[in-house]
C-alpha cells in the first residue's frame, strides 16, 4: 500500500491511498481518496511498480471521492503507459460522481471500456 508522498518542495502527504492486489498477470489498484494534482504522481509511481508482467491492470475507483483535470490526465497517462508495456488498463467500479466527470469530458468509454448507456453487470 502506498499512502502519500513527501515532495521536495515541502508538500506533505496527499489524500490518496492505493491498495494493490496482484496475482499472476492481473493487478487491481484500489484508489481511495482524491486523485488530483497533488496525488497524480502517486498513481503513476504505483502503476510503474505494478505493471511488470501484468496483462490486465484494473483501477478500482469505488473509493475515489474526488477527481480533477490533473487526475483525469493521470488516468489517461496511466492507460498509455500500460498499453506501451503490453497491458490493458481499465477503470472499474467508478462512483457516480467520478463516472459523471468522465462522461462529461468524453472519456468514460475509453477508460472503463463500457459502452455509453450500458448498465454495469
Amino acid at each position: 500500500m502506498l499512502h502519500g508522498l513527501l515532495f521536495a518542495d515541502g508538500r506533505g502527504m496527499t489524500d490518496l491511498t492505493i491498495d494493490v492486489e496482484q496475482a499472476a498477470d492481473h493487478a487491481v489498484l484500489r484508489l481511495i481518496g482524491e486523485l488530483d494534482m497533488d496525488s497524480r504522481a502517486e498513481l503513476l509511481i504505483e502503476l510503474s511498480n505494478t505493471m511488470t508482467g501484468c496483462r490486465l491492470i484494473e483501477l478500482d475507483a469505488s473509493g475515489l471521492r474526488f477527481i480533477d483535470s490533473s487526475g483525469i490526465a493521470a488516468l489517461m497517462d496511466a492507460q498509455q503507459r500500460a498499453a506501451a508495456a503490453g497491458a490493458t488498463m481499465r477503470l472499474i467500479h467508478a462512483t457516480h460522481n467520478v463516472q459523471r466527470v468522465l462522461s462529461t469530458v468524453g472519456l468514460s468509454e475509453m477508460l472503463t471500456g463500457e459502452q455509453p448507456g450500458a448498465t454495469p453487470g
